[in-house]
């Protein structure tokens, strides 16, 4: 059994809400890659690339007191966290390998791997993590492709990220996510030029979401359990 819960929160607000900001600026970035592939076949490939991105006025939802009719509210609006940036490298791979049996032709992985260093500056020149961005993720895909018949196996993972900003109670202000794992299945099978019947899975393993104030030891946020679903579905072209 999960137990979903929210740690208690000491403030003064009598309410919860969500707001706009009309004086939001746009994301502004410049950025600079450097890329390489190589084919060692007609359907395999390595790539690397490096990255930076020189950001302005990057986007985070904080969370501060605001007073109406002498009631004070916790509210959560989007704001402009001042400049950043980010750095990092990717590197992947596609292979889909000759020397096999015949019955698996078409069979393959496509996998990659990215590092991120970012971080936000704010006007007072201090240094924090860039909201949203985790520093190390994966992804695997086994897939086969042969004929009418079509599969994908795939993971992905991330590190913890910071998710929010709460300035509205006496624990760390920052609200940060645990690294998650997911992963998930399609097949389709092509029956006529016309009929595609498919089938998904989401979430096979029934991963939880989990994020914390700061310190995961002393105060817990929250626990949500994602859905695994199945699927059936059916193409028809006319």
């Amino acid at each position: 059994m999960v137990r979903e819960f929210v740690t208690q929160r000491k403030t003064n607000a009598v309410g919860l809400g969500d707001g706009g900001n009309a004086e939001l600026q746009p994301v502004e970035a410049t950025n600079f890659d450097f890329g390489a592939e190589y084919y060692f076949g007609e359907t395999s490939a390595i790539y690397g690339t490096l990255f930076y991105r020189d950001v302005e006025n990057w986007i985070e939802p904080s969370t501060t007191n605001e007073t109406y009719d002498d009631q004070v509210y916790s509210v959560t609006r989007p704001t402009n966290s001042g400049s950043g940036e980010m750095k990092g490298l990717e590197l992947g791979l596609q292979y889909f390998p000759d020397a096999v049996p015949e019955w698996l032709h078409g069979i393959g992985i496509q996998t990659s791997y990215t590092y991120i260093d970012a971080h936000t500056t704010s006007e007072d020149g201090s240094e924090q993590p860039m909201l949203g961005v985790s520093e190390n993720s994966l992804s695997a895909v086994l897939v086969y492709e042969k004929g009418p018949f079509n599969a994908r196996l795939s993971h992905t993972y991330r590190d913890d990220h910071l998710v929010e900003f709460n300035n509205t109670a006496n624990m760390p202000s920052q609200v940060i996510a645990k690294s998650l794992n997911f992963t998930d299945f399609s097949a389709g099978y092509q029956v006529t030029d016309e009929l595609i019947v498919t089938f998904d899975a989401t979430n096979i393993f029934g991963e939880k979401y989990q994020d914390y104030f700061g310190d995961p030891s002393l105060f817990n946020r929250d626990t949500r359990r994602y859905s695994t679903t199945y699927s059936l579905g059916f193409r028809y072209s006319f």
